[in-house]
Formats: structure tokens, C-alpha cells, sequence
């Protein structure tokens, strides 16, 4: 049975995703003033650059979610083949989400432009964007398997854990360091003034 929580993925990933997205929005903004000053935004250079950005982002989010996932199990519990199963469904989930948003938006682009809804230009350009998406996201899944083994192979006190009943004593030489180096400023201080 799997450890996997999915509340505690989605606590962690959705605010960074917010935090993405907004990075993301404010790159999409930046290339949209900069091609409106260079007045190129009737051309397919400004898009084929948006493809490009969108294509990173894409692939941004599903690492995001991958990194997020496996970031919800503890280092102590290894992913097991029912957490393999839910990991690969949310992704479905997530990847298809972004797919299909960005299709619309493609469409919603190309139709403001001039082009009708379902002319073949329009079609023909959804497929290949949607064939150049599919191709991100299946290179951006191989490193699933990559950061489940990664995870699985931490082996105890590799220095990957943490151990709270022990994070005194490491910094316990910081603390009485700090204090002596205070305790020397004061008594420069006292003598000084």
C-alpha cells in the first residue's frame, strides 16, 4: 500500500506553481512588450517564440509536479509501485490540463488574428503544437523514474536525513562560537569607549 498523501503534495505544489505561473506570466508579458515595440507582433517569429516559452513552461510545470511528488514522502519510506501508480496519474492529470489549456489558447490567438475556428491552418497548427507538447512531456517524464530511484537508494544517516533529536548537537560549536565571538566584541567595546 502506498505511503503517498496527496494533500501534503498539494500543500507544497500548488503554491509553488502559483509562484511558477506568475514567472511565467511576467516572461510571456515581457516578450509581448518587447515584440510590440519592435512592431513584430503580426508575425510568426512572436509566435514561434511563444511556442518556444510555452514549451519550456510546460515542461517546467511537470518537473515542478515530479520533484513536488516525490518531495511528499519521506526520505525514511521508500515509493512503492502503488505510489508509482498514483505519481504517473496525477501527472496525467496535470500534464493534460496545461495541454489542453494551451490548445485553447493557441486557438483563441489564431482566431483573433483573422483565422476561422476550423479552418485547416488552424487545425493543422493545434496538431502540431499539440504533437510538439506531447514530445516535451514524455522527455520531461523520464525523470520519474530517475528521482523515484534516487529516493529509494538513500541510504540512513547518508547525510540526506535529518534527524531532529541530533540537529542540537550540530549546531551547538556554531552557537558557542557566536557566543565567544559577542562576548570579545563587548569587552573590545568596553575598552575602546
Amino acid at each position: 500500500m502506498g505511503s503517498f498523501e496527496k494533500e501534503k503534495f498539494e500543500g507544497g505544489f500548488n503554491p509553488k506553481k502559483r509562484e511558477l505561473e506568475k514567472t511565467q506570466t511576467k516572461e510571456v508579458s515581457a516578450l509581448l512588450d518587447k515584440d510590440k515595440l519592435a512592431d513584430t507582433l503580426n508575425f510568426s517569429i512572436f509566435f514561434d517564440r511563444r511556442i518556444e516559452m510555452n514549451k519550456r513552461h510546460y515542461k517546467d510545470i511537470i518537473e515542478l509536479a515530479i520533484y513536488s511528488l516525490i518531495g511528499s514522502i519521506p526520505f525514511k519510506i521508500k515509493i512503492d509501485d502503488d505510489d508509482r501508480k498514483t505519481f504517473k496519474e496525477i501527472l496525467k492529470e496535470i500534464s493534460t490540463s496545461y495541454l489542453e489549456q494551451e490548445k485553447n489558447s493557441l486557438k483563441t490567438a489564431m482566431v483573433s488574428y483573422g483565422y476561422t475556428i476550423d479552418s485547416a491552418i488552424v487545425t493543422e497548427s493545434i496538431t502540431e503544437y499539440e504533437k510538439q507538447l506531447t514530445a516535451i512531456k514524455i522527455s520531461a517524464m523520464e525523470l520519474l523514474p530517475v528521482k523515484i530511484k534516487d529516493h529509494n537508494d538513500i541510504k540512513p544517516g547518508s547525510g540526506a536525513e535529518v534527524e531532529t533529536e541530533q540537529a542540537w548537537k550540530k549546531y551547538s560549536a556554531l552557537i558557542i562560537i557566536g557566543i565567544i565571538i559577542v562576548v570579545i566584541c563587548v569587552a573590545v567595546l568596553f575598552f575602546i569607549l
